[in-house]
Parts: structure tokens; sequence; C-alpha cells
């Protein structure tokens, strides 16, 4: 029996999953450009994005406000991820 973190156990598990089908990536770019698009959509994301940002936003350096944005979000999506694992 393979150790459970070697090459051919991951390839083992891997070749089990079932893979993404093609439907839900499209699904995702749909979804991503209806709120990009349509206003009512737009306006609340930014709102609630502005409850957060106007705390941290630097001023004079938009770079570090989109460095700083950048890490937030990784964690963000990082912990969700974590959590929604096996």
């Amino acid at each position: 029996m393979p150790n459970p973190g070697s090459p051919e156990s991951m390839q083992a598990a891997q070749q089990q999953m079932p893979g993404m089908s093609g439907k839900t990536m499209i699904g995702m770019m749909l979804a991503m450009m209806i709120m990009l698009l349509v206003t009512s959509f737009r306006d609340p994301i930014g709102e609630a994005l502005d409850v957060v940002f106007k705390y941290i936003a630097f001023k004079d350096s938009p770079v570090l406000t989109l460095i700083l944005a950048g890490i937030i979000m990784i964690t963000l999506s990082t912990v969700v991820r974590s959590f929604m694992t096996d």
C-alpha cells in the first residue's frame, strides 16, 4: 500500500475523481458577466466593499490599496475553500 501522500496515491485519487464539465465553467463565466453588466448587482457589491475599504484605503497610493485588497481576497478565498473541502 503506497504512502497516502505519495505521488502514486495522489494520481490514483485524481483518476477516481470526476472531471469538471465545460458547462460549469461557462455557467461561472456567464454569472460573472451578469454581475459585471447589470448595475443593480454592481451597486450593492460596491457599497459592501466600500464598508471595508474606506478604512484601509491609502488615498495617495493606489498600488498599496490594490495590493492590500488582493491579500484580503486571497485570504478570504483560502479560508472559505478550506471549510468547503473535505
